[in-house]
């Protein structure tokens, strides 16, 4: 079977999450491969041995326990990110890539998850395997209304949910630039697929996502669905 990875990642209350995960189940696949995990992980680890510890630490250790179900779903990785080293960043990115290359099928989240697949083939690496790149987007109003539906922003406003998005994008965007040069990590033009999910629920960006997906590689997702995907040829 061909070798295929789904690269997905998305703004702030997009979905992104949820889509990734119900994508992996969909086709079969084991739960997606987050960055996020990882960046969780390795907070945690801090806070029990301390940095120099962390920095220290071997990258095969980091995804032994991404691969045993080590990653504890909390802090929320908004709280996570806010105090995570910034010289732990390339370590969460080895650590995908590694999951990228080697694994045969799966899902990939993570805001660079795209990149780093790029960054796969033109270093020679993983020629075999095919990756669609995926990228969720929201109406900012809408992605707000969402956020605030989550137990850890009870209290705040839409507008001051707007205000911490925007922040949080901004320095996302600072860090990618400062590591690869990424000036827009989220520009439409990185992904084969975009996906407006202003007005679709979870089980609707999922079945948009199988149609775009197999209008450009008519049949890839089949084998793994166990049926073609209806309505997604153009007419």
């Amino acid at each position: 079977m061909q070798r295929l990875g789904i690269t997905v990642t998305g703004f702030p209350g997009s979905g992104s999450t949820t889509f990734g995960k119900k994508l992996a189940k969909k086709l079969n696949w084991p739960p997606p491969y987050y960055s996020g995990g990882v960046i969780r992980w390795l907070t945690a680890k801090i806070e029990e041995v301390g940095r120099e510890m962390v920095l220290a630490m071997p990258p095969q250790e980091v995804t032994r326990a991404m691969e045993s179900g080590l990653i504890n779903p909390q802090p929320r990785l908004t709280q996570a990110y806010a105090e995570f080293p910034p010289e732990l960043d390339r370590l969460v990115d080895w650590v995908q890539m590694e999951f990228l290359e080697k694994k045969d099928c799966g899902v990939h989240e993570g805001r660079i998850a795209w990149f780093l697949a790029k960054k796969l083939h033109e270093e020679g690496r993983a020629l075999d395997k095919i990756f669609i790149n995926i990228c969720c987007v929201v109406d900012p109003q809408v992605g707000a209304l969402r956020q605030l539906e989550r137990a850890e922003n009870s209290g705040k406003t839409t507008e001051s949910i707007l205000e911490d998005t925007e922040k949080r994008v901004l320095v996302e965007q600072g860090r990618y630039d400062g590591l690869y040069g990424l000036k827009n990590h989220l520009a439409p033009d990185n992904f084969d697929v975009v996906i407006d999910t202003t007005e679709l629920d979870a089980l609707g960006v999922l079945w948009r996502a199988l149609q775009l997906i197999d209008r450009i590689r008519p049949k890839l997702l089949s084998p793994h669905l166990g049926f073609d995907v209806p309505g997604s040829r153009r007419p």
